[in-house]
């Protein structure tokens, strides 16, 4: 019975460890006012007090003072649960960042987008699974610093900037949060033969979290009229009343 209750303890100890850590959050409740559905909170860290709108009623009232919440000053948006955001920022304090400082900072004097950010994001899986596409069409999959997971949360569409020399992500140019974690693979369209009307395609997709795509490769789907066989060769010529079997599956015969 004894090492029953130890055992009782011990996992009744790592399930409260495991709540507290999961309800860790940079930002808590202070004031709700339902008329005006504006609701104030403090950062933890240093006091500083900003506003945020819930424009659900229901959630609104599921609100209480002293509830603990995740807050991106960047982005202006506050999320209940870290992953997904459910409101907007109306104010912020005037000093103090919403997460503490990180100590990875992008390399001065390394390019990232000009000035903005270069990229998307386009899928969060997990805070370690997060796809994002920049201007150019490609798709790269980064995963959020292991200091950053309890005060910064990332959405859909949210812009970025992305160092691919330092493999690192942030979401305001200077601070990194986030490691790029592989680079998708991105289609290689081959040339379709001129006798060809259309050329078969291949589905790629590459590491986890990169979406698949559909490449074109020069192997024909379909002939031009004219033209017959897997290579789309030229049909011969035929004498009428005989027409050349032609089309992909054809045989270049001469048939009646």
């Amino acid at each position: 019975m004894r090492w029953l209750t130890g055992l009782f303890l011990v996992c009744a100890a790592l399930l409260a460890g495991a709540r507290a850590q999961a309800q860790a959050a940079c930002c808590s409740i202070t004031a709700i006012d339902a008329k005006t559905e504006v609701v104030t909170a403090k950062v933890n860290a240093s006091g500083a007090e900003f506003q945020f709108r819930v424009a659900n009623a229901n959630l609104l009232k599921g609100l209480r003072v002293g509830q603990g919440v995740y807050a991106n000053l960047t982005a202006k948006q506050v999320s209940l649960d870290g992953k997904s955001a459910c409101c907007t920022i109306v104010s912020t304090p005037a000093a103090a960042p919403l997460r503490p400082p990180v100590t990875a900072s992008l390399p001065a004097g390394t390019a990232l987008s000009g000035t903005g950010p270069c990229c998307t994001v386009t899928a969060v899986s997990s805070p370690s699974l997060i796809t994002a596409q920049n201007s150019t069409g490609a798709y790269f999959t980064f995963s959020l610093n292991a200091n950053s997971l309890l005060h910064v949360f990332v959405s859909v569409n949210q812009k970025v900037y992305a160092n691919f020399t330092t493999k690192q992500v942030s979401l305001d140019g200077t601070s990194a949060v986030g490691t790029i974690k592989s680079l998708c693979p991105i289609p290689q369209n081959q040339p379709c033969p001129a006798s060809a009307a259309t050329c078969q395609a291949i589905t790629i997709s590459g590491a986890a979290g990169c979406p698949a795509q559909t490449e074109t490769i020069s192997a024909p789907a379909s002939c031009k009229s004219g033209y017959y066989g897997a290579m789309c060769l030229k049909c011969p010529p035929c004498q009428s009343p005989s027409v050349c079997s032609e089309g992909i599956a054809g045989s270049g015969a001469c048939q009646n």
